[in-house]
């Protein structure tokens, strides 16, 4: 049940995100927005505050706003529609749900970073056999710094080893005491989080599992929530420029199964680490929807940037064909990935 809670509640809160980001800059516009909706088909309650009808409808998991005269057929031409604005205003009312989105997850990282993100320690858990480390760590070793520089977490000592081009110079505690060590490296093919070979550094350790939460004062956090953000702008479009590419496979995409299995797994580790899947989730929503894809936000942006050049709109009738052959490809899709979760469910719950 706390799956299932978790994920409508975490759901809910990045599509509120994403519309209120299209709502509040298409109100700042001077368009009429008619309908501000949580949920989509028949309203379970609501409530009416000026020209904006806000509703809570019956099917979960979506969400949308009605402007006045989007619409071709329903526009009267006034003022306050949607499609009476100029481009640039139509660009910004658009693209602002996925900018909203975007930045929500950098606010959350934020936070996280202020708060005390958790991280693990570089205790070490394993040594693994034949590699470089065996014989000189031991289970349990707390490994404090690399050719002088202090750690502060596994995932740091991780990067240092992976792209050391030498031997590692280690401070070492072991049962209260510390002792210095030199440890050569040796490279290993492995692979990445898209299946893909490659080749690092390794000496054969692995976490114990100790974590810790650690904390920063505003301007460091400001700084490693950009830095985060950034990180995974260029890991997400990498991942997709790969998938279309045909480098790696589509299946390595997370559906709605996936996302609400996943969301109740961190639900049970902890609100911190629910907070980080969110903030993954939002800022790969954020930029997901700016793709130049029928149907998505970045499709739409496309169609005005061909009313630009041309100065005058893409007929009625083009637009609907083009936006009814997106809707065919993310149904088809949607399934293949549906399908594709289902697979992956029995692999994650081996997860630690």
């Amino acid at each position: 049940m706390i799956t299932f809670i978790s994920a409508a509640i975490v759901l809910s809160i990045l599509i509120l995100v994403h519309e209120f980001g299209h709502f509040i800059v298409a109100k700042k516009s001077g368009v009429r927005v008619e309908k501000f909706s949580l949920g989509f088909g028949k309203e379970i309650f609501g409530w009416t505050k000026g020209e904006t009808r806000y509703s809570f409808s019956l099917l979960p998991f979506g969400g949308y706003i009605k402007m006045a005269g989007e619409n071709p057929q329903e526009s009267k031409n006034q003022p306050d529609e949607f499609l009476s604005q100029p481009i640039r205003k139509r660009f910004w009312i658009i693209s602002a749900g996925a900018v909203f989105n975007y930045l929500f997850g950098f606010l959350l990282l934020f936070f996280i970073f202020m708060l005390g993100s958790p991280q693990l320690t570089s205790q070490v858990g394993e040594i693994k056999a034949g590699f470089p480390a065996e014989n000189i760590l031991q289970k349990g070793d707390r490994i404090i710094s690399i050719n002088t520089k202090k750690l502060s977490s596994w995932e740091e000592m991780a990067k240092i080893i992976h792209q050391s081009k030498g031997q590692l110079e280690m401070i070492v505690q072991r049962e209260g005491e510390q002792f210095k060590t030199v440890i050569f490296p040796k490279i290993e093919e492995t692979k990445n989080i898209f299946g893909q070979t490659k080749k690092i550094n390794l000496i054969g350790i692995l976490p114990s599992g100790e974590t810790t939460r650690v904390s920063y004062n505003p301007f460091v956090s400001f700084y490693l929530a950009g830095r985060k953000t950034i990180e995974l702008t260029m890991l997400t479009y990498a991942g997709l420029w790969k998938m279309f590419s045909r480098q790696v496979s589509w299946r390595a995409l997370t559906g709605p199964v996936g996302v609400v299995y996943l969301t109740g797994k961190m639900a049970k580790m902890g609100i911190i680490h629910l907070l980080q899947f969110m903030a993954i989730l939002t800022i790969s929503l954020g930029l997901f929807n700016l793709l130049p894809m029928p149907v998505l936000d970045g499709g739409h942006l496309i169609f005005l940037g061909l009313e630009k050049i041309r100065k005058k709109p893409i007929s009625e009738k083009t637009q609907g064909i083009i936006q009814n052959i997106g809707v065919a490809f993310l149904i088809i899709l949607f399934i293949a990935i549906l399908c594709s979760d289902f697979n992956k469910i029995a692999l994650w719950k081996v997860m630690p």
